[in-house]
């Protein structure tokens, strides 16, 4: 086995010294042969002077190189050898070489020849490259393991990346149409949702109305802290509820978040799919500001011991040229920089709320600016929920990293702090408000606007009064999810046996309980939950060692990204829908507040 590795390390030596790869700025193609031959031209014929003209051995050696280099720059592509060699008498003269290739057809040259020795395939004396991102090979540290292990790596370095090339099948086009179709889309559901506000209590329109609705009435039924069912003391004419709407633009950002998350498992994804998550993962995380960053740090992280890292994150950090003990920090900043943009446009929005309220003569004006202050604390609070997701995942990356760097595991830390000590808060407060002054007082009605619907109710108010404290379960599965993905890195099969499982819970839980007042909200969020379910689902095809059938692959991917899409749409088209809806309505009620006034 000396004289073996010898022998391979020795060819390797002469591949490394060809020619050094060349940092060029078209990088579309990198996962290419023609990228392949760009950077070390002329590799067969120089192989052929080294090996002799033995077309097999020459074939061999051209293989070595080639998957030597996809496993450095394609991870998650296919070429993968086995060689074998007569140790007995290994001489250039007198060299017994033998090997079985096993390659993607898209990394074929034309007129190559493809060795397939099936007794070297079956009992091999080595094997290097990447088979559907389960790599290994000599110098590289990384080595096969049982069904859904993912790549191990042993005290060698990441190698080095190209920084800014994008991932094989990423369109730079679409992750910008992502990220601006998301924007947009975030606007009209926050519209929506402003307008949707000045139609409920408060406004004058629907109190007289509610009065007069009934002159014999039986008693409500109102709910204690704990949900319990109690009749009030005296009667009292009964209240028009304010169903708060379950389905708002974070919807839309935790499904996003889940597309993107999906592509870190320790799967053997088809290069389709990971492109198809990196754009809503961009959309979602990275801002340009990180990605220049990013561009400009190249330093490697050594491993100690075994550290098994999803395919898809693995591509991610190659993707910005980063060791992937920093990317998860990274994202974190990049996030808390999204987050802290919008807090800004809050803050903004706040002063000129202040302004209006107290220097403004119109009534309008001075109302609106009075009622904004609690309307941010119920935006901010929100949005919490979807920097949870991300700051959790990634923050957890970090502490199963066997070396994390300094930087980024201080911005984890601090970001896992700051938002979970946000939640906790917010949700003491909540629960200690409903225990005091019981959970009516906690929702709005048509005759009675709740201070506390209008500072926390975008957290619990979409809920059914009895099933209020459901919110925290919001929380616990993003923590869940977040756990699962990074700390069952070492084997894919696990990762997505007990995702599965929790999402089951989830959508069973959702589908008999119905814990939402609103029908609609009921809806998305059982397909919401339904989506995650048969796409989780679907991901079992990608398990290493489970299939090698790349079509069938393809056909996972295509099904996944119909599902997760169309729901996407769905919720895009509501949100529109329920924005146009509500301006609809306000110009309505302000057009019969003119004719009363006349």
């Amino acid at each position: 086995m000396l004289i073996l590795s010898t022998w391979l390390l020795g060819f390797l030596s002469v591949f490394t010294l060809i020619e050094p790869p060349r940092v060029t700025g078209q990088v579309s193609d990198i996962c290419s042969v023609s990228a392949f031959d760009s950077d070390y031209p002329g590799l067969f014929e120089r192989t052929r002077l080294y090996l002799g003209d033995e077309y097999e051995y020459i074939w061999c050696g051209y293989w070595i190189a080639a998957c030597t280099y996809y496993s450095y720059y394609c991870p998650s592509t296919t070429c993968r050898i086995y060689v074998s060699i007569d140790t007995s008498d290994i001489t250039m003269t007198n060299l017994d070489l033998s090997c079985y290739v096993d390659v993607a057809p898209s990394l074929v040259p034309p007129g190559a020849v493809v060795p397939k020795d099936g007794a070297t395939r079956a009992n091999p004396a080595n094997a290097i490259g990447v088979d559907n991102g389960n790599a290994g090979g000599p110098g590289t540290g990384y080595g096969s393991g049982p069904l859904g292990s993912g790549a191990s790596i042993e005290d060698v370095p990441i190698p080095p990346f190209r920084a800014g090339i994008p991932l094989e099948n990423e369109n730079v086009t679409v992750s910008n149409a992502v990220l601006i179709v998301t924007a947009v889309l975030v606007a009209v559901g926050a519209i929506g949702a402003g307008f949707s506000m000045n139609s409920s209590p408060g406004s004058g329109g629907g109190t007289a109305t509610a009065a007069a609705k009934v002159a014999v009435y039986e008693k409500p039924q109102f709910y204690n802290s704990n949900g319990i069912a109690h009749q009030p003391t005296s009667a009292s004419p009964p209240k028009t509820p304010v169903l708060t709407d379950g389905v708002d633009p974070v919807l839309l950002l935790l499904h996003f978040q889940f597309i993107s998350s999906t592509g870190f498992l320790s799967l053997s994804y088809p290069l389709r799919y990971l492109g198809f998550t990196y754009h809503f993962s961009f959309a979602n995380f990275i801002s340009p500001l990180v990605t220049m960053a990013a561009e400009g740090m190249s330093d490697v992280c050594y491993y100690k011991g075994n550290a098994k890292l999803g395919a898809g994150f693995l591509a991610l950090a190659h993707r910005y040229n980063l060791e992937p003990a920093l990317l998860g920090g990274m994202v974190n900043l990049g996030v808390i920089l999204a987050f802290a943009m919008a807090l800004g446009v809050v803050g903004l929005l706040s002063i000129f709320a202040i302004l209006f309220a107290n220097l403004s003569g119109n009534g309008t004006m001075r109302r609106l600016g009075a009622n904004w202050p609690p309307k941010a604390s119920n935006f901010t609070l929100r949005m919490c929920l979807w920097v949870w997701g991300t700051v959790t995942t990634f923050s957890f990356y970090q502490f199963f990293f066997p070396c994390p760097l300094a930087p980024a595991l201080v911005i984890s830390s601090v970001d896992f702090a700051i938002i979970l000590s946000a939640l906790l808060a917010a949700s003491i407060l909540i629960l200690r408000t409903a225990d005091k002054h019981g959970v009516e007082k906690m929702y709005s009605t048509e005759e009675e606007e709740s201070p506390y619907a209008n500072r926390w109710g975008s957290v619990y108010a979409s809920f059914k009064k009895r099933r209020y404290t459901y919110f925290i379960a919001d929380y616990i599965w993003v923590l869940g999810r977040g756990g699962i993905t990074a700390f069952g890195q070492a084997n894919g099969l696990i990762q997505v046996s007990i995702l599965g499982g929790l999402e089951l819970a989830v959508f069973l839980f959702l589908v008999f309980m119905r814990p939402y007042e609103s029908g609609w909200s009921n809806a998305f969020h059982i397909g919401f939950a339904f989506t995650r379910l048969s796409s989780t689902g679907l991901l079992v095809g990608f398990l290493p060692g489970l299939t090698q059938n790349e079509n069938l692959k393809e056909h996972f991917t295509t099904v996944i990204i119909v599902i997760t899409i169309a729901y996407a749409g769905a919720v895009g088209m509501y949100l529109v829908l329920k924005a146009v809806i509500g301006i609809i309505a306000w110009f309505k009620k302000r057009r019969q507040q003119g004719s009363a006034v006349q």
